[in-house]
């Protein structure tokens, strides 16, 4: 089993204040210290909607090099993936959100435009080191269109495995989605794409209020 530490980035992105680059490397180096061999440091979202990561570039430059640590970053446009495509990064996780009331939400295009814009970082990253990943928001429950339909979630899958992505990751965005249904839509999803590498995001917040997310669409 493979566990990725995502303080740095799902930690600190909704955090009234900002954390500077200097401490930002210091809990990564605190991480490291801990035995944490897998940390996604950053994400390659607008610094005006969240200027928690306006620093993504200058975290990734500033981490010390170990080639026993892998380092990962987010980025949900094409634009944002550019971004990252120069920096010291092990893999990039190309999100989509599954639900297209999400979609709209929080990146502001259809669920299939995401798509179209996943398969073009492919094209762009073919003679790049950086490993691209397919990670599927609301994979299981969205707040605007509910319980996801498994049938859903295994198309997108598909046009993620058929862009050319092997390693995928499924989140449960709001933490809500119960141990039945991450069963039966992670079975669907090897069904469908059995060679393929599954990880999984989680959240647990079952009985509480669900935590405040941030949209990370901006128009510019």
């Amino acid at each position: 089993m493979r566990i990725t530490d995502v303080v740095l980035r799902d930690g600190l992105q909704d955090e009234p204040v900002i954390v500077s680059t200097v401490d930002k490397v210091r809990i990564a180096q605190a991480l490291v210290a801990a035995g944490v061999r897998e940390i996604e440091a950053a994400s390659f979202v607008s610094a005006k909607l969240v200027p928690q990561m306006a620093d993504a570039q200058d975290v990734l430059a500033a981490l010390p090099e170990r080639p026993d640590v892998r380092i990962s970053g987010i980025a949900l446009n094409l634009r944002g993936a550019l971004r990252a495509r120069d920096c010291r990064l092990d893999e990039l996780r190309m999100v989509v959100s599954a639900s297209e009331g999400h979609s709209a939400a929080n990146a502001g295009r259809s669920t299939e435009k995401a798509l179209d814009e996943i398969a073009q970082a492919v094209v762009e990253f073919s003679a790049s080191p950086v490993t691209l990943v397919g990670a599927v928001a609301t994979a299981f429950v969205c707040p605007y269109d509910g319980v996801l339909p498994v049938d859903r979630l295994v198309r997108v899958v598909r046009r993620l495995y058929d862009a050319g992505l092997r390693r995928l990751s499924l989140a449960d965005t709001l933490g809500t989605a119960t141990p039945d249904q991450v069963r039966a839509s992670v079975s669907a999803v090897r069904d469908a794409v059995p060679d393929a590498q599954i990880s999984l995001h989680l959240h647990n917040t079952a009985g509480q209020h669900c935590p405040q997310w941030t949209p990370y669409w901006t128009s510019e």
